[in-house]
């Protein structure tokens, strides 16, 4: 399992884009030293891939309504770092295939000439 770790670490780390980047560098993280495999440093990266939730913790709410539903935001980021934790230690071994599986682009008849055909 230790050769695939980084492939582990980056399907159960959300990718940090630009605004998460320069959101860290003003809470005086440094990302090139966060390690996503240590489950107490985990949790900022998950953390900066969400802004929203990460503001309404800093505030103190405990609902959030997103997309017109409430949401709990400790609870969805805590749920977030319970399946990271899943994937990045293999436990149980089937979560990281099963991450791989349902990120990957969906297959279509024009991009696979050879997908099963059920006719």
């Amino acid at each position: 399992m230790e050769s695939d770790s980084g492939a582990r670490i980056a399907a159960a780390i959300p990718p940090l884009d630009a605004h998460a980047r320069k959101r860290a560098l003003a809470q005086d993280w440094h990302l090139s030293v966060l390690d996503a495999s240590d489950p107490d440093e985990r949790s900022v990266p998950i953390r900066l891939a969400h802004p929203t939730l990460d503001d309404a913790i800093e505030r103190g709410e405990d609902e959030l309504i997103v997309d017109s539903r409430i949401m709990n935001p400790p609870l969805h980021l805590m749920i977030h770092e319970i399946v990271a934790t899943q994937i990045i230690d293999g436990d149980p071994p089937e979560m990281f295939e099963t991450a791989e599986r349902l990120t990957r682009p969906a297959v279509t008849d024009t991009t696979c000439s050879t997908c099963w055909d059920p006719r």
